[in-house]
C-alpha cells in the first residue's frame, strides 16, 4: 500500500522520488532520476552531496514527488499497462492508413 491514512483527512505518502532538474542549451529543462527518498525534508541536502559529488554546474532546481505521481507520469517505465496498450491500439485502429505522396517528375531546367 502506498499511502498511509491519520485521522482520515490527512494522506501521507510512503516514499518519494527526487528528479533534478538540469538546463542544457540544446533541450532546455530536463528531469534526472536521483532516486527514491523517505521524505522531501531531506532533498536538498541530497541534491548538494549530489551536485558536489558528480560535479554538476547547470542544475537548476529539483523536484520531488510522489512515488504514485511519478509512475503515473509513465516516462521512465518500459511497457505500458494493458489500459494503455488498450487505447494505443483503439486509436491506431482510427487513424487513416498513411500513404506517401506520390513523386513527380521535373525537367532538367524546372525549379519547383
Amino acid at each position: 500500500m502506498d499511502i498511509l491514512y491519520l485521522n482520515k483527512s490527512v494522506m501521507i505518502s510512503k516514499s518519494f522520488v527526487l528528479l533534478m532538474l538540469v538546463y542544457t542549451p540544446n533541450v532546455g529543462f530536463q528531469e534526472v532520476y536521483i532516486g527514491k527518498i523517505p521524505n522531501c525534508l531531506v532533498a536538498s541536502d541530497v541534491i548538494e552531496k549530489k551536485v558536489k559529488r558528480d560535479n554538476i554546474h547547470n542544475q537548476s532546481g529539483y523536484i520531488c514527488i510522489t512515488h504514485k505521481a511519478w509512475v503515473s507520469q509513465n516516462r521512465y517505465l518500459k511497457k505500458p499497462n494493458p489500459k494503455q496498450e488498450r487505447l494505443i491500439k483503439d486509436i491506431q485502429e482510427k487513424l487513416p492508413e498513411i500513404k506517401a505522396k506520390p513523386l513527380e517528375l521535373r525537367k532538367k531546367n524546372e525549379i519547383n
